[in-house]
């Protein structure tokens, strides 16, 4: 009897032991909470015409220097990837959700952490499908270009451990500009 006591406790102290090193979720959140307090400036007026002229990947080699930690994350071909659903929020001007969501995959190793000043190189850019937003446009003054107001839609792809993987815009220094001369480069072919 005793022996199975023993036995008893010590599986108890393990799984506890086990459980307090595991991350914990991200504290649930309403929708309400999670949405953008103004409505979103999604795109200009005219966008859904001009899609057939824009393509989904842009060819990119660039070097661009890390200014935040964010998730590195593998698959950028998954319309579900990690990078992805952190950049909707950032995108959505709701910076606290996705830092929440980018320590979620760092944690939970979904995603790997970038380091402040490392360096990226940018193989390409995937068309993210939704509209602009920070870092792009200032929502006081929201540009009319029509170049910058496409290449917001695009997200970086890098090269990190001999794969493709993504990571936030804001995360990369420069990149904004970048976006906007290879969809410049891309409509004077």
């Amino acid at each position: 009897m005793k022996r199975t006591t023993i036995i008893a406790l010590l599986s108890a102290v393990l799984a506890s032991a086990v459980l307090a090193a595991t991350p914990e979720l991200p504290q649930g959140r309403t929708v309400k909470e999670l949405m953008p307090t103004e409505p979103f400036p999604s795109t200009y007026p005219g966008f859904e015409n001009q899609k057939n002229k824009f393509p989904a990947q842009l060819e990119g080699s660039g070097e661009f220097k890390v200014t935040r930690v964010a998730g590195i994350c593998p698959d950028p071909a998954n319309p579900a990837n990690f990078a992805m659903e952190a950049e909707h929020f950032i995108r959505m001007r709701n910076p606290a959700v996705a830092a929440e969501l980018e320590k979620r995959n760092i944690d939970w190793e979904m995603c790997e952490a970038s380091v402040v000043g490392q360096k990226l190189k940018v193989v390409r850019l995937q068309v993210l499908t939704m509209g602009c937003g920070f870092p792009y446009e200032d929502p006081k003054t929201p540009s009319r270009n029509p170049i910058i107001q496409h290449a917001c839609f695009y997200v970086p792809v890098v090269e990190y451990n001999g794969k493709e993987q993504e990571i936030a815009s804001d995360a990369l220094e420069g990149f904004e500009a970048f976006a906007v001369e290879r969809l410049s480069a891309y409509l004077k072919k």
